[in-house]
């Protein structure tokens, strides 16, 4: 944020903190659209938000609202924002960061977050919560969960509530 306000002062002109109140102000009015289940659309995209179903059901006349939640927000660029943003690409630079799902191959990390969570919160957990410890997306988050229920010494063990897995420290 302080790179963009900066490029906005330097290179824009504008007073230094404006692009930062009116970026709050934009989050602020977002949040209350998203939350209403209503699509934002701006200069340079749209964001949408994403609603599930909490369980398996194919007759619309069964759906209640308490069977619908809130899951996450799409982004999806404008054409023109797009096109602007690769014609000044120049090359790219590989990054030393962990990128994407790198990170679920570091099993000693994944299993001190585990249990460091499990120490905290009974023995328990389910994918949704380590998936927001862990950075994971979610079925890489189950996909390594799984793999610590399995192998020759396993650590944790499942069962299921309702749609939910709850994985058990043993």
């Amino acid at each position: 944020m302080e790179g963009i306000e900066d490029f906005c002062h330097n290179s824009l002109g504008l007073p230094l903190g404006e692009f930062r109140r009116v970026f709050t102000a934009f989050q602020e009015a977002s949040k209350w659209y998203l939350s209403q289940g209503m699509t934002v659309e701006t200069p340079i995209g749209t964001f949408s938000p994403t609603l599930r179903l909490r369980r398996e059901e194919t007759d619309p006349k069964k759906i209640t609202a308490n069977d619908i939640y809130f899951d996450t927000i799409n982004f999806t660029p404008n054409k023109d924002f797009l096109l602007a943003v690769t014609d000044h690409v120049t090359g790219f630079q590989k990054s030393n960061d962990l990128c994407g799902n790198n990170q679920m191959y570091d099993r000693e990390l994944m299993l001190r977050l585990l249990n460091k969570f499990l120490d905290q919160h009974d023995g328990m957990i389910t994918t949704r919560q380590f998936q927001s410890i862990s950075g994971l997306r979610y079925h890489s988050a189950r996909r390594c969960l799984d793999d610590f229920c399995g192998g020759e010494q396993p650590i944790l063990s499942r069962s299921r509530m309702g749609t939910t897995f709850i994985f058990y420290r043993i």
